[in-house]
């Protein structure tokens, strides 16, 4: 799936997938009286729009059913994972959510990615979408690296509960914790953080650091300061890499700015994930050139690479409307992070969405107080 294709508006895609499958489906025919495949799929699709759900649902089944006869092979593969969207529409809408939701998770097993338009959709097919993809999220295999620890899909849960310790000194002083401080740092403090010299002028510093953020400089408490140092401690605790703090890694550099995201997926790196695997493994094109002076072009296959060839996993950090800051205009926005040979841990894939997203992020945590 493309960046592009990730942050844009959901109102505007189901997925590239499912859309594929809208636009044609084969023309085959169970027997010499019966509709064609791609007639009873237009007419259950049709029933749906206009919300005879009853009667769509029975059409789907008979579409089920006819994809089955002998002959409509290639044209079953197409139609298996829509005929379950669309049974899973159809039970939604008809208030039968539980069995809509599991019929929802069987079509994203497949196209894990889809979106649907909330202006094409009635709420309870949302609703119901929206716990299955949840669901199907939180059964994803876990990684070596989350092997033994909470899964990374109760990422929210384990923050609700998390409580740093109180031994620990302020983030800033203790040794080596101000790198996340730097993420909404402006650069001025950048540069005067860069001349504090001893103890003193740190917590001098960071005093004033803290209050010009303070939302609430009437109240004791500076909400804002508990938030970013808990979710610093949360990040130092969650996600080091051998030597290195958690809150200097991408998914904590992330997660401090970020906060918990809406829910977690994982899924295996594959070769066809792979830009440049893909373009080495580009057939050769070969001309030659005919005793009678005309060339000929051909096409040369290489050897294909396997899945197995490229080890690795991609972990995607979902962020719905409600979690993002009203400053950020996308309605979802996806951090992907790559682990592979040769790449590294949960590496952040840094296309524009992602770069813009994180810059708005941290301009929203500019100083509002400058008395």
């Amino acid at each position: 799936m493309k960046a592009s294709d990730r942050f844009r508006p959901a109102a505007l895609v189901l997925s590239a997938a499912l859309l594929g499958l809208l636009g044609g489906v084969p023309a085959a025919r169970g027997s010499a009286e019966s509709p064609t495949l791609s007639e009873l799929f237009q007419k259950a699709k049709t029933e749906f729009r206009i919300a005879s759900y009853k009667s769509s649902l029975d059409t789907f089944a008979v579409l089920e059913k006819a994809s089955l006869e002998p002959g409509n092979e290639a044209s079953r593969e197409k139609l298996a994972p829509i005929i379950s969207f669309y049974r899973a529409a159809n039970l939604a809408a008809l208030g039968r959510a539980e069995e809509a939701k599991k019929e929802f998770e069987s079509y994203l097993e497949s196209s894990p990615n889809t979106r649907l338009d909330p202006g094409t959709f009635p709420r309870p097919v949302l609703e119901a979408f929206q716990r299955a993809k949840e669901s199907v999220a939180l059964r994803n295999p876990k990684t070596e690296e989350s092997a033994g620890r909470p899964d990374e899909s109760g990422i929210e849960a384990a923050y609700r509960k998390f409580r740093p310790d109180p031994s620990l000194a302020p983030i800033g002083v203790e040794p080596g914790s101000e790198a996340a401080l730097r993420f909404i740092m402006t650069s001025r403090e950048k540069d005067a953080w860069m001349r504090v010299s001893d103890s003193q002028e740190k917590a001098e510093f960071l005093t004033q650091f803290w209050r010009r953020r303070d939302p609430s400089p009437t109240t004791p408490e500076n909400e804002f300061r508990e938030e970013i140092e808990r979710r610093i401690r949360f990040a130092d605790s969650r996600f080091a890499q051998e030597e290195h703090r958690g809150s200097e890694s991408d998914r904590g550099m992330v997660f401090v700015l970020m906060g918990p995201p809406s829910y977690i997926g994982q899924k295996p790196f594959k070769t066809e994930d792979d830009p440049l695997q893909i373009a080495r493994n580009a057939p050769i094109r070969e001309t030659t050139r005919n005793a009678d002076g005309s060339t000929s072009t051909i096409l040369v296959p290489r050897t294909a690479l396997t899945a197995q060839t490229l080890q690795g996993t991609r972990e995607i950090w979902y962020y719905r409307r409600d979690r993002l800051p009203k400053q950020v205009r996308f309605t979802e926005v996806d951090f992907e992070f790559l682990t592979r040979k040769g790449i590294g841990t949960a590496v952040l894939q840094r296309d524009h969405e992602i770069l813009t997203t994180l810059d708005q992020v941290a301009r929203a945590a500019l100083p509002t107080n400058t008395d």
